[in-house]
């Protein structure tokens, strides 16, 4: 986008109708996930493409907004001693139901070749959508290191711009672990832990994660996947370091995520015209 992209006489009344306010906002996390085995029949007759992955797929090249066969890795595996991997062409990714919710989400795969009726299972590395829910608030900041310029002979200072810090923090009301979670992982040593139980430690580097920030312009929808955005604020190379609760008497229990963004901020959006 230039100059000339966004430049234009605005109607103010007309868009004071449309200003946008915190149900129009919020943020969603792709967390990776390795050699995670979908659900899905191998053989049959016609043999089968179609496997289902336990979360929603998150579009994680950020360049569409439902994911494509590019974000994610299939693997076919024959299992023995040890497990042999051979990687499988996809050749798209299509929707689902979530069972608990009966939405629509993205969670088949396509390979473009059934699997061998030898191959005991497939594999997939992709990114889950995560919902941080509930939101209280979204807080970005973008910080960028400024020098003044001087030169002999001028009394004009000039500024001259140096690396981007960018960050966004959000707080989350706990409805559940989930949001805590991310910043921990399963410690190595589970002996004598209950059954139905897990142990978990911080992690001592976070793990690096996706997002975007959904700007709707739409109403809310009974299904979210068909609620209208006006586009999205890209999020890469995030990375959580640990939080825990905050609570007092008569207030909800919240938890504040400072999610440091390793690369440039993007925002996807229809081309203007």
């Amino acid at each position: 986008m230039t100059g000339e992209d966004i430049a234009g006489i605005v109607d103010l009344d007309a868009k004071a109708l449309e200003v946008l306010d915190s149900s129009n906002f919020m943020i969603v996390l792709g967390v990776p996930v390795v050699k995670e085995e979908l659900s899905g029949t191998i053989g049959g007759s016609p043999a089968n493409t179609d496997f289902t992955t336990r979360y929603p797929i998150f579009p994680a090249s950020g360049k569409t907004k439902a994911p494509i066969a590019a974000d994610v890795t299939a693997y076919t595996r024959v299992e023995g001693s040890p497990d042999v991997d051979t990687e499988a062409a996809v050749s798209a990714i299509s929707t689902g139901t979530d069972v608990p919710t009966g939405y629509t989400i993205y969670n088949t795969v396509e390979l473009t070749t059934a699997p061998l009726e030898t191959d005991d299972a497939v594999l997939l590395d992709y990114h889950a959508y995560n919902d941080l829910y509930v939101q209280q608030s979204i807080k970005p900041k973008i910080d960028q290191n400024t020098d003044d310029l001087e030169r002999l002979g001028s009394r004009t200072v000039y500024t001259k711009y140096g690396n981007i810090k960018s960050e966004v923090e959000v707080e989350c009301a706990l409805a559940d672990l989930k949001a805590m979670l991310l910043s921990f992982r399963a410690a190595s040593d589970q002996t004598g832990v209950e059954a139905g139980q897990t142990i978990y430690e911080v992690r001592s580097t976070p793990q690096v994660l996706k997002g975007f920030i959904p700007i709707y312009s739409g109403d809310e929808t009974d299904d979210p996947i068909d609620r209208e955005e006006m586009g999205r604020i890209i999020l890469d190379g995030v990375q959580i370091p640990p939080s825990l609760p905050e609570v007092k008497t008569g207030d909800t229990a919240t938890v504040t995520l400072t999610c440091s963004i390793g690369e440039k901020l993007r925002i996807l959006a229809p081309t203007e015209t």
